[in-house]
């Protein structure tokens, strides 16, 4: 037996992890750059070097993003948004810990994988656990209003940091 969910109340708590996930991701996209010159300063390295953690979390993202689907059919959706949160959190935290710029660019495009994961499959779970009538609400105020804070957010919270 099921239930049908009716009310956008019903599905607050996975809306609300789901988009703090999404948020985080496209928050790190942007942040990134303004964190080039203290990262360059850090590890003694070039730009043309440096510019590559940006440029691989990129490449990562955006190849493993026709895969999601197929993961989320195989492994389940729920079990592979959170090891792509998983993934992402700690790649992050390798990313802080990094002794040198190789190591950095290396996590950074692992980042990527985990990152390029969470989009698509955050969008087909809310979808999936939206009221038929309410799909539009739902994707629209919901989710694409933090969507579209997060990157441009990112920036001023990297100076924030970096500083």
């Amino acid at each position: 037996m099921s239930t049908t969910i009716t009310t956008i109340k019903e599905i607050r708590a996975p809306l609300f992890a789901i988009i703090i996930g999404m948020f985080m991701v496209l928050l790190n996209m942007t942040a990134m750059n303004v964190a080039i010159p203290n990262l360059m300063h850090s590890f003694q390295s070039s730009l043309s070097f440096m510019q590559w953690a940006t440029t691989g979390y990129i490449l990562a993202e955006a190849a493993i993003i026709p895969v999601a689907g197929w993961l989320a059919d195989r492994f389940g959706s729920r079990r592979m948004f959170i090891l792509a949160i998983f993934i992402f959190t700690i790649c992050s935290i390798l990313c802080a810990l990094s002794v040198n710029a190789e190591q950095f660019i290396l996590f950074r495009v692992l980042q990527g994988l985990g990152g390029g994961i969470v989009m698509p499959i955050g969008y087909a779970i809310v979808f999936q656990i939206s009221p038929p009538d309410k799909v539009g609400t739902v994707m629209g105020s919901y989710l694409g209003v933090p969507i579209l804070i997060a990157p441009a957010i990112g920036p001023v919270f990297a100076g924030w940091l970096v500083d």
